[in-house]
């Protein structure tokens, strides 16, 4: 009796993980629309972020970039001024002791200024730039198919709201502007004349009919208007 009674709580332990363990699979589905627009958000968050953050480094390294061009252009051009009143020997010696510091200064400032000079046409801005881009490009794919498919789906409902009649006697077209009608099928009814015909669509095809061939309904089968159409 004990034997059971064990059996019978492990089969209820089981039971009741094997519940939880389902709930927990359905809320996660539940949640699952939320999970992916969070995940997206913050995807798209992350983009813009890093696309802000290097091309500010960007702009900043230009802008060091452009302050050290002119300080070496402006010592080129004190080394050049030296050069020209060096009229003796004496101001040449002099002039050219006092020339070595300008060109260490220019050397020094080209060395800074060639790796951020390369920084800037560098590829991480770049990557940035292509991988906003591609998400943007991938967002404006999916808005677009769910405009297209919210479209149709409002196709339908339009068609839903429309005067419909059942055929309740075949009708085949002879004229030009006529339309043939099949036992059991569906007609959108556009306009009722006075002269006993109607004018509606059936079948994807537009035309006129004998108002006496079709039997107003209320409302039509959905998949029948869907198939119609």
């Amino acid at each position: 009796m004990e034997a059971i009674k064990k059996q019978a709580a492990r089969l209820r332990e089981q039971v009741a993980k094997q519940q939880q363990a389902v709930l927990k699979h359905l809320g996660h589905f539940g949640n699952e629309a939320v999970t992916v627009d969070e995940a997206e958000f913050q995807c798209y968050q992350q983009l813009q972020n890093l696309y802000n953050s290097t091309r500010s480094a960007k702009h900043f390294q230009k802008n060091i970039v452009r302050s050290i061009e002119g300080f070496v252009s402006a010592s080129s051009k004190q080394m050049e001024i030296g050069a020209i009143i060096s009229n003796v020997d004496v101001a040449v010696v002099r002039g050219s002791t006092n020339q070595t510091s300008p060109k260490r200064k220019r050397e020094g400032a080209s060395g800074v200024s060639e790796p951020l000079r390369l920084s800037v046409t560098g590829a991480p801005l770049e990557d940035a730039r292509h991988l906003t881009h591609r998400y943007e490009k991938l967002r404006q794919e999916v808005d677009a198919q769910v405009d297209a498919e919210r479209c149709y789906h409002q196709h339908v409902l339009d068609i839903l709201d429309k005067l419909h009649a059942e055929v309740i006697h075949a009708f085949d077209a002879q004229a030009e502007g006529e339309l043939s009608l099949f036992l059991d099928d569906y007609v959108v009814v556009r306009q009722v004349a006075p002269t006993g015909w109607s004018e509606g669509e059936c079948r994807g095809k537009a035309g006129w009919f004998p108002s006496a061939y079709i039997e107003k309904q209320e409302k039509a089968p959905a998949d029948k208007i869907v198939q119609e159409n």
